[in-house]
């Protein structure tokens, strides 16, 4: 099992960026141990994130 956690760089969750396709690679990611979802027009805050969603969804980082 890798301890390697998946990462994405905030640029390219910008709305331009979700609205050219990325929406169906990133839909949810953790931003600062919050689970955000993509809804079309915006991120918006699901939840706090739980170990399983640390281990399912990319990290934002800048």
């Amino acid at each position: 099992m890798s301890t390697e956690r998946k990462t994405v760089k905030r640029a390219h969750l910008s709305p331009l960026h979700m609205a050219a396709g990325a929406e169906r690679k990133h839909p949810r990611v953790i931003d600062a141990g919050h689970v955000k979802e993509w809804v079309g027009i915006g991120w918006i805050e699901v939840r706090e994130a739980t170990k399983a969603d640390l281990a399912a969804y990319p990290h934002v980082i800048d």
